[in-house]
């Protein structure tokens, strides 16, 4: 999944339920968002003032990876 500014915080959260735990734990609660449909994380940023923008969306993209995406396991050729 590509995050960026315009990626639905909705469709973070279909994508991996884990992700609730991100914005809980930093006392964001996107389902109380207005317009919770178009919420995206750049009006997430504008409305609890996480800016520079950039450095937030990092911040997103790292949790997902740590949490969402199963590290691919290298297996050593057996002999």
């Amino acid at each position: 999944m590509e995050i960026n500014e315009k990626t639905k915080v909705e469709e973070l959260l279909k994508a991996c339920g884990r992700m609730e735990e991100f914005f809980a734990q930093r006392g964001m609660y996107c389902k109380t968002c207005k317009g919770r449909v178009n919420c995206t994380l750049k009006k997430v940023a504008y409305y609890y003032g996480l800016l520079p923008l950039e450095s937030w969306i990092e911040e997103v993209r790292s949790y997902y990876k740590k949490v969402c995406q199963k590290p691919k396991v290298v297996k050593s050729p057996s002999r």
